[in-house]
């Protein structure tokens, strides 16, 4: 899983190293939070799925074909992640554009919580 501290600067959007996250979270702007999305949830956009929100540039570091799907390290801001997919990460100049659906991330209070808060049962909640 990738992992990101932030803060929530707006009712519905996290800052953090890479940049900001849209999400939909019930909690106090302010609040310190912890941003996790799995591997395979970080896509790469193309002309035909390129989400205006949760888009970031990133370097291309290494991909490797598992002999089922290609693993790949991206670095975006001096952060590096991790990403699978089926596809080979195609870039030119080993840029990319990624993206993480808001449903797919889940939203911790950093104050050591380290299972995902149920939707609707607490006070954060990932967004979905």
């Amino acid at each position: 899983v990738n992992w990101l501290s932030g803060k929530l600067v707006a009712a519905n959007f996290i800052e953090t190293a890479i940049g900001s996250f849209e999400v939909c979270i019930r909690a106090d702007v302010g609040a310190d939070l912890l941003v996790g999305f799995r591997p395979e949830c970080l896509e790469v956009a193309s002309r035909a799925n390129t989400p205006g929100q949760n888009c970031f540039g990133a370097a291309l570091r290494t991909s490797t074909f598992l002999g089922d799907q290609f693993v790949y390290e991206v670095v975006i801001r001096d952060q590096v992640l991790f990403g699978k997919s089926r596809l080979l990460p195609m870039c030119a100049d080993r840029q990319l554009q990624l993206f993480v659906r808001p449903e797919d991330l889940m939203v911790f209070p950093r104050s050591g919580t380290t299972t995902p808060l149920p939707s609707g049962m607490s006070q954060i909640h990932g967004a979905g």
